[in-house]
């Protein structure tokens, strides 16, 4: 038997890491492995400013890449579902704190 966990993040957007993808309504939108991963890791981080460092380490296996790299998955989340962009807030020289509060619909 095969468990789904599903991440319910407002009454209209779950989160489904194991399928790579954000449910907004019944739109469902496909997310690549590291965004995913990139996604989960700050929800359950989600009292805490994550660095980008912490990101790199834990996400990417500690390959070398450069901060733009980052960034630039945490864009294309924001680009795929505007919607969390005000959740995935930027704090300047510290890094990123997942904000559920400030997702927009």
């Amino acid at each position: 038997m095969t468990v789904v966990l599903k991440i319910i993040l407002s009454a209209e957007i779950s989160f489904d890491p194991d399928a790579k993808k954000i449910h907004f309504g019944n739109t469902p939108i496909k997310l690549t492995t590291t965004e995913s991963k990139i996604l989960k890791y700050l929800i359950k981080n989600q009292d805490r400013i994550v660095t980008i460092e912490e990101i790199k380490n834990f996400i990417l296996n500690n390959k070398s890449i450069s901060k733009n790299v980052v960034y630039t998955h945490l864009l294309n989340l924001r680009r795929k579902a505007p919607f969390l962009s005000g959740a995935l807030e930027k704090i300047p020289g510290k890094g990123i704190l997942w904000n559920s509060q400030k997702l927009t619909l």
